[in-house]
């Protein structure tokens, strides 16, 4: 039976762990990493960190595949999101909540 994986950083893979989500680190080879867990996973939620460390355009594909569906978790102070850089602007002049 496949599980839920979170990909990304131990502090929020501890609270993961907690809701019976299987955490995984990606510190040495976060394309293996995440290669691995899209294989095994029914969902894969990722943070910033790691969607920001992969190519783009394997990210956009993942994405766009949804098999399994693949999340990217937001920061909670934006600093490494991954939104569109449009945004981020409308966002700085106050366009955008």
């Amino acid at each position: 039976m496949k599980t839920i994986i979170f990909l990304g950083n131990e502090a929020d893979g501890a609270g993961f762990r907690l809701a019976g989500v299987e955490p995984r680190g990606a510190n040495e080879d976060v394309l293996q990493a995440f290669a691995a867990a899209r294989r095994e996973a029914a969902l894969l939620i990722v943070d910033t960190a790691v969607a920001a460390a992969l190519p783009q355009a394997l990210l956009q594909a993942a994405l766009i595949e949804s098999r399994p569906p693949v999340v990217v978790l937001p920061d909670v102070d934006g600093a490494a999101s991954t939104a569109s850089p449009a945004a981020a602007v409308r966002r700085l002049l106050g366009l955008l909540p």
